[in-house]
């Protein structure tokens, strides 16, 4: 196996995007870049300089599509769908990964791994008023955090003693299982327009509620030489997940995501 680089990995995560984007436009499907890729994308024109990660969100329906019709639409094997649905992912939402590499992610077990990828999230609809459904994805996520973790990595020493104590019964369980409790709870979770949204799957308990308006329509934004879908109320959005989104934070308050990136002999 070859080590990748962080720029190799950066660079293998935009041809995932790019066929990612190429079949969500050919198919109708409406995609929006999230999280950090989405402050990338409004702060700083591309990834966010410390970090190398990918994550697009979608509205339920549009996701279902994506995950049923992904393996028909992909151009060619290097890309696949790793999913928990088909046993090939112990998380509870999609990615899309290039199978001639190969990640090891720092505070993951090291038999659990998985090709360089971009994250796909569905958005669920979320009743403010009755939050048993989060409460219980909040309770999964929660044992799935300690069946997936590396029990010898830990960021304090209280987090690596609870992991001691409590990792050795926790991967007896079933990640997969787990991860299939908390997609079926969030798609559950509410069955009516409440002029919410979440990310479910994601956010666990407490979830962090976006309106709906949010989503209204769909604009572009500029991400490493590309124009790429995001929402009108994109800066609402981020309003709502980072606060004053514009600011630079400080270098010890920069969260770095810690992989071991291979590519595959062929």
């Amino acid at each position: 196996m070859e080590p990748l680089s962080v720029n190799e990995v950066k660079s293998i995560e935009l041809e995932i995007l790019d066929e990612f984007v190429r079949i969500c436009s050919e198919q109708g499907i409406t995609y929006y870049l999230g999280y950090g890729t989405l402050l990338g994308a409004a702060r700083h024109e591309g990834f966010i300089p410390w970090d190398d990660d990918i994550d697009v969100i979608m509205m339920r329906e549009d996701y279902e599509r994506l995950v049923a019709g992904f393996d028909r639409w992909r151009s060619s094997d290097r890309f696949s769908l790793a999913f928990y649905r088909d046993g090939r992912s112990v998380y509870p939402f999609a990615k899309i990964v290039d199978a001639n590499t190969l990640v090891k992610e720092d505070f993951a077990r090291k038999d659990i791994a998985t090709g360089v990828w971009i994250d796909v999230f569905p958005l669920d609809r979320v009743d403010l008023s009755d939050l048993r459904a989060s409460k219980r994805i909040g309770r999964l996520s929660l044992a799935r955090s300690f069946i997936v973790a590396d029990p010898s990595v830990g960021s304090s020493f209280l987090a690596k003693a609870a992991k001691r104590i409590v990792c050795p019964v926790a991967h007896r369980l079933d990640a997969v299982k787990y991860a299939r409790l908390i997609d079926e709870s969030a798609r559950d979770a509410c069955d009516r327009d409440t002029g919410y949204v979440a990310a479910l799957v994601d956010d666990g308990y407490p979830p962090r509620p976006i309106p709906d308006a949010v989503f209204s329509s769909v604009v572009h934004l500029p991400f490493e030489g590309r124009s790429l879908s995001v929402p009108s109320g994109y800066k609402e959005l981020l309003g709502l997940h980072y606060g004053d989104w514009k600011q630079i934070p400080p270098e010890d308050k920069r969260a770095v995501h810690v992989v071991e990136a291979y590519r595959l002999s062929r």
